[in-house]
This record gives C-alpha cells, sequence and structure tokens, in this order.
C-alpha cells in the first residue's frame, strides 16, 4: 500500500474534476489482493461508482498535447503506441512538478509479470514453447525501446540515460499493458500517423503426417511445436497480441481502429480482476467520460471488482502478474505447421489450392484446445488438411465446421490425439515444484503448467472418445454406433447381456449379439474400448 499521504494527496487531485469520488470510493488494502478499491457508502445496483473525465486520462493524444512530448514525437517516424505511452509515462514519473504527479507516484515499482522472473522460476512453466514466449516478449519490449532510443540520445537534457533506459522502459511497458483501457478517442486529428498499434492481451497455435510415416512424422511435428523454442521472434509475438486483442476486446487491446486510444484511467486502473467483475465500464465519446457502473448492490467496504478480460492463466500472468487457478478460459495453442504438410507434391494443383484456403481464410490463427471444445479455426484447418482430391470440392463444408466424411474426420481425430499424447509426454512436471509458496513467482509459473496440463488430457480424453465412435461408424457402420450409444445410455452392467434391462426391445437384443462379437473383435485389435 502507499503511504496514506500519497492516497490523500491523489484524491484531492482528483476530485479536482471528480467531485464526488472520494465520498463513493476509497483505496484500502484487501487480504489475497493488496491495494484495493472499496465502496465507501452504499451503491444500488446501476448506480455510476467512478466517473472520471477524459481530461484526467493519461493518453496518447495527451502526448501530443503536451509543449515539449508533442512536438519530439511527432518527428519520430513510424512512433508506434508503446514508444509514446512509455515515453510519457516516464517524463511524468520523472518529473516531481507534473500535473499527473499524485497519480503517477502510485504506480507499483516493480510488477509480478514473467520479465521479472529468473530463469530458475521461468523452468516451472514446464515448457520450452512458454520460455521461448516469454524470451520473445522482452525482444518486443527491447525493439520498442530500440525505436525510440536515437530521440532520447539525441535529447539527454529532456530524457537522462539514468531515467530513460531498457530497464525503466521495460517498467513503463509494464505498466501501459497491465493498467490501460482501450478507448475511442474524442481526438483522434491530435494523433498523426504512424504505425498500426499492437494490442494487449489470448487467442493462440501441429502437424499431420503424409501417408507413408504417420506416426514417427507426427511425433516430429509435436515435438517441434512443443519442445523447440520458435525462432520466429518479435513477429510472432506480434500476432499472439493481436490475436489477443481481437478475442479480448475491453481493459487491453479490442478494437484498433485509427479512432482507438490507450488510456490509463486513474483509480479505475486501480480495480482488482474477477471473473463474474460485478461492474461494467466504458467510454462515453459524447460526454467525454470513462464510467464504472456497479452491476450489484455494494456495501461500505464492499471491494469493487472489473473483469479485465476473458484471459487464459498464461495471458494473465503474461499481462497483469497474477494468476486463476481452475481458469475457465485456459487453453493450449496449436502451431499452424501442420498446415504445410498437406497430400501431394508441393507444386500440385491439389497443394496449392489448398494453401490459397488457408491464406485466404486465415486458417494459421487462432488454433487450440480447451477443457471442452476445439477452436473452430482448428477444426476447419485440419478437415482442409486432410482433404483428399475426391473430397476437395467439399471443402466449402469445411470451412462452415460441417464434417466432410468420417473418414476424414478419422484424420483429424486421430492427429489430435497423437498431438495432445505427445504434448502430455513433453510437459511433465519441474524438478521442487511439489512444496512451492503460494504466490511466489515459482508457483504462479507453475499454475500455467498445471493448467496446460489439465487442459490437455480433457482435450485427449475427449478426442479419444470421438476418434473410437469414429472407428465404429466406418468399421460398423450407423447402426452399429446407434447401438452401442444407447448400450452406453442406459448404462447395462454387462452391455453384452442385455436380456434383462426392460429398456432394450428383443429386436435390439438379437441385434446387441451380433453386435457384442464384433465389438470384442475390435477391442482385442486396439479399435475401440468396450462401452461402459
Amino acid at each position: 500500500m502507499p503511504p496514506s499521504s500519497d492516497l490523500e494527496n491523489f484524491f484531492e487531485w482528483l476530485s479536482m474534476k471528480c467531485p464526488g469520488v472520494k465520498h463513493t470510493c476509497g483505496i484500502e488494502h484487501c487480504e489475497g489482493f493488496g491495494r484495493a478499491v472499496v465502496a465507501r457508502q452504499p451503491v444500488k445496483a446501476g448506480e455510476k461508482v467512478i466517473s472520471v473525465p477524459y481530461d484526467l486520462c493519461f493518453t496518447e493524444c495527451s502526448v501530443y498535447r503536451h509543449p515539449i512530448l508533442g512536438p519530439l514525437l511527432k518527428s519520430l517516424p513510424g512512433a508506434s503506441s508503446e514508444q509514446v505511452m512509455c515515453t510519457h509515462i516516464l517524463y511524468e514519473y520523472s518529473d516531481p512538478g507534473s500535473f499527473w504527479a499524485p497519480y503517477v507516484r502510485l504506480f507499483p515499482g516493480t510488477f509480478d509479470t514473467l520479465e521479472y522472473f529468473s530463469e530458475d522460476e521461468l523452468r516451472f512453466l514446464g515448457s520450452s514453447l512458454r520460455r521461448g514466449k516469454v524470451e520473445r516478449r522482452k525482444l518486443k519490449i527491447k525493439r520498442h525501446f530500440d525505436g525510440v532510443l536515437p530521440l532520447y540520445e539525441s535529447h539527454r537534457d529532456i530524457f537522462p540515460s539514468a531515467k530513460f533506459n531498457l530497464d525503466t522502459f521495460t517498467w513503463a511497458y509494464n505498466v501501459l499493458d497491465s493498467r490501460a483501457f482501450n478507448i475511442t478517442s474524442p481526438e483522434p486529428h491530435l494523433r498523426p500517423g504512424r504505425a498500426a498499434r499492437k494490442g494487449s492481451p489470448s487467442e493462440p497455435e501441429v502437424k499431420q503426417p503424409p501417408a507413408g510415416g504417420p506416426e514417427r512424422r507426427g511425433e516430429d511435428l509435436v515435438e517441434e511445436s512443443l519442445e523447440d523454442e520458435d525462432e520466429d521472434d518479435e513477429e510472432e509475438e506480434d500476432e499472439e497480441d493481436e490475436e489477443d486483442a481481437a478475442k479480448n476486446a475491453g481493459r487491453e487491446g479490442g478494437s484498433q481502429e485509427d479512432a482507438s486510444d490507450w488510456a490509463l484511467v486513474p483509480l479505475a486502473d486501480m480495480m482488482n480482476h474477477r471473473l463474474d467483475g460485478e461492474t461494467e465500464y466504458g467510454f462515453d465519446v459524447s460526454s467525454r467520460m470513462f464510467e464504472v457502473t456497479a452491476s450489484r448492490d455494494y456495501e461500505p467496504g464492499d471491494q469493487i471488482f472489473l473483469k479485465y478480460n476473458s484471459m487464459d492463466t498464461w495471458g494473465l500472468l503474461k499481462h497483469y502478474g497474477f494468476v486463476v487457478p481452475e481458469n475457465p478460459y485456459a487453453y493450449v495453442p496449436v502451431q499452424d505447421s501442420f498446415l504445410e504438410d498437406t497430400e501431394g507434391a508441393k507444386d500440385s494443383v491439389f497443394h496449392i489450392a489448398k494453401m490459397r484456403l488457408f491464406t485466404e481464410h486465415e486458417l494459421h490463427r487462432n488454433l487450440y484446445v480447451t477443457r471442452t471444445s476445439e477452436s473452430s479455426k482448428l477444426l476447419q484447418a485440419l478437415r482442409i488438411r486432410f482433404l483428399s482430391e475426391d473430397e476437395f470440392p467439399e471443402y466449402r463444408a469445411a470451412l462452415r465446421n460441417v464434417p466432410v466424411s468420417n473418414t476424414n474426420d478419422l484424420n483429424v481425430y486421430q492427429f489430435l490425439m497423437r498431438y495432445c499424447k505427445k504434448a502430455l509426454e513433453c510437459l511433465q512436471p519441474p524438478e521442487g515444484s511439489d512444496n512451492l509458496p503460494p504466490g511466489s513467482h515459482a508457483w504462479m509459473a507453475f499454475q500455467v503448467f498445471l493448467s496446460d496440463r489439465g487442459v490437455l488430457e480433457a482435450a485427449l480424453a475427449r478426442v479419444t472418445a470421438r476418434y473410437r465412435e469414429l472407428c465404429q461408424l466406418i468399421y460398423h457402420g450407423a447402426v452399429t454406433a446407434q447401438i452401442l450409444r444407447k448400450m452406453r445410455e442406459v448404462q447395462l452392467a454387462d452391455p453384452m447381456t442385455p436380456e434383462g434391462d426392460s429398456r432394450v426391445t428383443h429386436q435390439e437384443v438379437a441385434q446387441f449379439t451380433r453386435v457384442s462379437r464384433l465389438i470384442q473383435t475390435m477391442h482385442a485389435h486396439g479399435f475401440c474400448a468396450q462401452p461402459s
């Protein structure tokens, strides 16, 4: 918690344009959260909890209005949002007389995001793919810093090296990444044209074998995606952030249109995250106010939460520095390198047509599995990947997420089954993970490992069940599969002797007798498990 004098100065500063805010909300220490925004008086559902005028928001447009920073940053060709905002944060933080001094003084001195983890702590992520992403994020931050460094070096009287260096820039980047909201700017004309902005905060990223060696090739491809550290460096990190922004419009990310603006909103950006949120928030362009509205009644002393984003465990740790165990939004990315391994020669019309479909429909993005499903893009991409030449005219069905054929889907789920198996083999618990202190960096990294493993185990069970059902459909026909399904539904004590169950007809008894022999043969050859 910051000193009480700093909090008093902050609320006094905030009250200049938000007269009632200090009577509605306060900042207190809450167990398990640290600093928290709490209600100071009863608040009814539908009432405004916080209303902050645009002029008090710390935005890109406020940088360009600045008499010193504005002209300098306008002179920087293609300045990114990160470069502009991080420079703004560092400049105001280092100036005791800054208009924003009472606000920026409350910024945390350090963070629990992945850039601040030691190598020993990062090993508890379990996956070298995850560790590789941490390194790419560090490289991305350095790239932004290197882009603005010439401006700093040419104006050291304004940007002294003690306060404008890679370490302080990394800190400012985390301030921005963990606190910024994405709003529609009421002053887009103030921002010069520049490189497209990258968002912040998760959607996700296997390969399947050509005919002749599926098993070995499938293992190789999974190893490449889960064990090898990618070498696509910053560009892949940027693509990942774009996907995050598209998936998680709101606190960090959202619209990437020219009118969008990053904004640090005093007090609102100090609210903690909870999945149910219990508030609604947004920026009203007409009134130029950022408003937080209660979704339930609050009593004095109740903590007021925001829902930052529908983000997985990895994304929360990467962007905000905390984790939510048993996160319902957890997923595991599937690498898109399997798209290159289509059937046929690389220069064949068939291969070229498939690659064109992958590109035109952006099937290299949003490829992932969750505890309950596969992403629609992943199924689309895999169904097209396994189209035979005879089936290719049916590619539109694959793009509509409609199964093309049982054989095509069998290949899809066989691939997913092998992928999940190999991924779990690669994902072994790091040594020393049994007694990690809750809340420590190592413990939070291990929660990402547990999340990944839980998702993969659930996905493996699901795709294996579907694969076996497809085996039944292909080898025994649809009627047999329906009988087997009914056998599972009625939950017979002995599915091979259904005579005693009143829900089964005499005709079905005869069918069960014939089918049971086929099932036992299939089970003996590993095609499917006996129903239970």
